[in-house]
């Protein structure tokens, strides 16, 4: 055979499996960003849904990221005139759910059981409450875990607070800095969830 031919076809095989490659990654980069499109939607419907903004006005939220169980969620919002707290408890864990329904190829929109908790607070402690958001979104603080490491096995946080219009927030991993005030904060919140759904909630017992 022509060495020349010979040349010729090896080029043309290595473009046809550069080319099969480059679309195998970005088929997969096509679900992968499928996936976590449906993974912020089925999370925002189940844990906080729009509000009614021409009533309602969502001042903070935190969210729970658990693994393998499921999420929970608090919210502070005013309406009315009036504060709430409200909070949102899942039977099962929405990324887990999902992830499973793309792998068994049969992804519609979820239908998690959810309870939801509402109770009135006062000034004061929206206040108290507002402030430690802001000072958990705001605060900067030393990660135990190398920047280099960007998958994280385990339970974290999102905290985030409505500013002049704009969106402020931060992720933190239940293994940061225990020096983090966002440690403690997550600790009273996930307090405030259990006393919510047990009927014990009481501003006067919780230490920011």
């Amino acid at each position: 055979m022509n060495c020349k031919l010979v040349h010729a076809n090896a080029l043309l095989l290595m473009c046809f499996f550069t080319l099969s490659s480059y679309g195998q990654i970005q088929q997969n980069k096509h679900r992968v960003d499928t996936i976590g499109i449906a993974i912020k939607s089925e999370l925002q419907k189940h844990l906080y849904p729009p509000v009614d903004s021409l009533t309602t006005k969502e001042l903070a939220v935190f969210v729970l990221f658990p693994l393998g169980k499921p999420n929970s969620s608090l919210r502070l919002i005013e309406k009315n005139g009036k504060t709430y707290i409200e909070v949102r408890s899942l039977y099962k864990n929405v990324g887990e759910e999902t992830l499973m329904a793309f792998v068994n190829h049969n992804y519609k929109p979820l239908s998690i059981q959810t309870d939801s908790f509402t109770v009135e607070v006062s000034r004061c402690f929206k206040n108290i409450m507002l402030d430690a958001f802001k000072k958990t979104v705001h605060e900067k603080f030393i990660n135990m875990f190398p920047k280099k490491i960007q998958l994280y096995h385990g339970t974290s946080f999102k905290f985030w607070t409505n500013e002049n219009g704009n969106t402020v927030s931060i992720n933190i991993k239940k293994d940061s800095d225990p020096l983090y005030f966002g440690q403690k904060f997550a600790k009273i919140n996930l307090q405030i969830i259990d006393d919510l759904k047990n009927g014990v909630f009481d501003e006067l017992k919780y230490e920011f």
